[in-house]
């Protein structure tokens, strides 16, 4: 988001909750992979409407640094009378351990139709 692209996405996340209105280009909106072309070539024919995807950074900004969020939402979770009490014996385990997300292990290939 911080480079002039324009992501095409697909699937995997909720993007209208987490990024800015026509920022990106979500395949699942297009009722085939030809219809998808299509609206590409017309905007790499159509500088303008190409450059429609980039207004956004007008009204926000990339934040490079998750931390001060995810304190906050730490700090939400914590004070959450909803939530059942937990502990650990190993944070680091439990943070780093298997079946945690780790985008260094990330292989585009593998998701490839």
């Amino acid at each position: 988001m911080q480079y002039s692209v324009v992501p095409i996405v697909y699937g995997g996340a909720d993007y209208q909750r987490i990024a800015p209105p026509w920022s990106y280009i979500d395949t699942r909106d297009f009722s085939s992979h030809k219809d998808l072309a299509e609206y590409l070539k017309r905007l790499d024919a159509i500088p303008h409407e190409y450059n429609e995807y980039f207004r956004w950074k007008e009204s926000y900004r990339v934040n490079t640094n998750p931390m001060p969020h995810a304190m906050c939402k730490l700090c939400e979770m914590l004070n959450d009378p909803l939530q059942p009490a937990k502990s650990y014996y190993n944070m680091h385990e439990w943070f780093n351990g298997s079946g945690v997300c780790n985008r260094s292990s990330f292989n585009w290939k593998k998701y490839r139709p």
